[in-house]
């Protein structure tokens, strides 16, 4: 399990680094040009959907972790509009509290209370 926290860290911090220049350099357009990339068809359009499917089944997953509930569909919202700099982080804490238990990691709410599925 240290190596997935390990790398979720690492990447959130990749992350907020080139999100932080990217909004230095040009503000908060990031919406603006993704949507015109797609709109292009080009291989920018194609990295951009696979991008975008990526984050919306992180998402799904996210938010059935947590049974649909208000705060897992609150926390899918972020894990799509946030992307990487949320998503990692979300992982990050998902698999700390986990505490070396993939089961609970991946079935999070559905595990059991007696560590049955």
């Amino acid at each position: 399990m240290r190596p997935l926290t390990l790398l979720s860290a690492t990447g959130w911090l990749v992350v907020l680094a080139a999100s932080v220049s990217a909004f230095q350099q040009e503000g908060m357009s990031a919406g603006k040009m993704f949507f015109a990339d797609i709109a292009q068809l080009g291989w920018r359009a194609q990295f951009n959907l696979d991008f975008l499917l990526h984050l919306l089944l992180f998402a799904a997953w996210v938010a059935w972790r947590h049974r649909w509930r208000l705060g897992g569909l609150a926390l899918a919202v972020c894990c799509v509009l946030g992307g990487g700099l949320f998503s990692l982080a979300y992982l990050f804490c998902a698999a700390a509290s986990a505490r070396g238990d993939i089961p609970t990691l991946l079935l999070g709410a559905h595990r059991g209370p007696q560590g049955s599925a």
